[in-house]
């Protein structure tokens, strides 16, 4: 059975319970799977990162604690936008290339795939 959603999903194989979509293939499980996930892991960041600022608003303690706190909520922050949102990653020079033609970051493999996913299963995301 074949569902074309701009071009992003092309082909649905219910033996599979798979979908293919871009280059990847992922079981269908696996995108409600990471879907929730997305959700719960925006919602974990925003929670961290507000103990965050407190710990340095109200918290007296060794500032060394506090800056590799904030590295690692920041480092959290990019890879969750680098895996859910865009690439932020360009390792190669094709990579750099198009990120200094275009200058726009791209929509990463699995946004892109969630989208689709959330698209098909009625989930407006």
């Amino acid at each position: 059975m074949h569902v074309l959603d701009r071009g992003l999903l092309t082909h649905r194989d219910p033996r599979a319970a798979s979908v293919s979509l871009g280059s990847s293939r992922r079981p269908v499980a696996a995108l409600g799977i990471l879907d929730l996930l997305d959700r719960v892991l925006l919602r974990a960041l925003v929670l961290c990162s507000v103990a965050l600022l407190s710990a340095w608003v109200v918290w007296a303690g060794r500032t060394t604690d506090r800056v590799w706190a904030t590295g690692l909520a920041a480092f959290a922050w990019a890879e969750f936008v680098n895996y859910f949102h865009v690439r932020l990653m360009h390792d190669t020079r094709s990579d750099l290339k198009r990120l200094a033609a275009t200058r726009k970051f791209r929509r990463s493999w699995l946004a892109t795939d969630l989208a689709v996913w959330r698209h098909t299963n009625g989930n407006a995301g």
